[in-house]
């Protein structure tokens, strides 16, 4: 599923604005049995923390800088580019952790894969937790694993969406308090544009006055309902974001 996997570690503590970052100069091999189960951990974090819609933000027709680093690894797609992107862009999300004093660092994973005939970008921020195990003469220990499960910082592009910066571009969890700033969407440059749920509840709504004022028999409506249900669940299932052609496919 991963055609291209890297990770590199930011290392902060909170209340300071000192950062450290060391970088991977070689991709993770992406195609063996640990990688997918990686990727699969990853996506399913992503998806139950129900990602919001968003898209880049381009003041006067500018590029955010994460965005201009994205085009122009594409431009070329070659692994090299892919680890010099990753690069880049880790260290613009070193800068925006190091002036934010509450931030704190972690592993910045970056993976490229293909889903349901869709290219993605996949970036997220991975924190680590202590929980208990055996070693190997059965003593108790603390062992030290990723934390998918508290997963706060994540962001993915759908390439086929860039150049016309459509809504649902990105998707992206950014956990922000409050007194922390929402520091990853601003290294993402994107805005959002309206969360899965909230679309779902506009589009029922919106089916529900449309039927009733069709005057439809209440078994059509229910079926209808249905079907769009059915639609809206694919498309959070399959990454993908709801569009009235779409919805008028299905149906």
């Amino acid at each position: 599923m991963s055609a291209r996997l890297i990770a590199h570690q930011i290392l902060k503590q909170q209340h300071t604005k000192k950062t450290e970052v060391f970088l991977r100069a070689q991709l993770l091999p992406s195609a063996d049995e640990l990688a997918g189960s990686f990727m699969q951990e990853l996506r399913t974090a992503m998806t139950y923390r129900n990602p919001v819609a968003g898209r880049f933000v381009r003041p006067a027709g500018t590029q955010p800088p994460f965005e201009q680093r994205l085009i122009r690894y594409r431009a070329k797609a070659t692994d090299a580019e892919f680890i010099s992107f990753s690069h880049d862009a880790t260290k613009l999300l070193e800068a925006k952790m190091g002036g934010e004093p509450l931030a704190t660092g972690g592993y910045v994973v970056f993976a490229e894969y293909d889903h349901l005939e869709e290219s993605y970008l996949l970036v997220a921020v991975l924190s680590t937790k202590a929980q208990p195990s055996f070693d190997e003469k059965l003593n108790l220990i603390s062992s030290i694993t990723l934390d998918f499960e508290h997963l706060r910082f994540a962001g993915r592009v759908r390439y086929a969406g860039v150049a016309t910066n459509e809504d649902g571009v990105v998707h992206f969890v950014s956990r922000r308090t409050e007194e922390l700033s929402d520091y990853f969407r601003d290294f993402l440059g994107c805005e959002p544009v309206t969360d899965s749920t909230a679309q779902g509840r506009q589009l029922f709504t919106a089916l529900s006055t449309y039927a009733d004022k069709q005057g439809m028999k209440r078994e059509d409506k229910e079926s209808m309902m249905q079907q769009t249900y059915s639609y809206w669940h694919d498309c959070r299932k399959a990454d993908r974001p709801m569009t009235l052609t779409g919805l008028a496919n299905f149906l």
